[in-house]
C-alpha cells in the first residue's frame, strides 16, 4: 500500500522552500518540479500555514520513503 502510494505521487524531488528562508512569494510552500503545470503544494493546519518542520517532513519524505521501502525489501526497489 505505501510503495503504490509513491508509485502514484508526484515525480520528485520537491523542494520545500520556507517563509523563515525567505519562502516563495514569502510563503512557504513545496515545489514539484514537473513543470508549469503542476501547482505548489502549501500545508495548512487549523486554518494556518503548517510550521516549516512540516514542510520539511513532506518534501523529503517524497525520496526518503521510497528508499526505506528499498533497503526493507532490496528484491521489489
Amino acid at each position: 500500500m505505501i510503495r503504490a502510494r509513491c508509485d502514484a505521487a508526484s515525480p520528485g524531488p520537491w523542494r520545500a522552500f520556507l517563509e523563515e528562508d525567505g519562502g516563495l512569494g514569502g510563503s512557504s510552500v513545496i515545489w514539484m518540479p514537473d513543470g508549469d503545470e503542476v501547482p505548489d503544494l502549501y500545508l495548512w493546519l487549523d486554518g494556518r500555514p503548517a510550521p516549516g518542520a512540516d514542510f520539511e517532513f513532506v518534501a523529503r519524505a517524497r525520496e526518503e520513503i521510497p528508499r526505506l521501502l528499498a533497503a526493507l525489501d532490496p528484491d521489489n526497489p
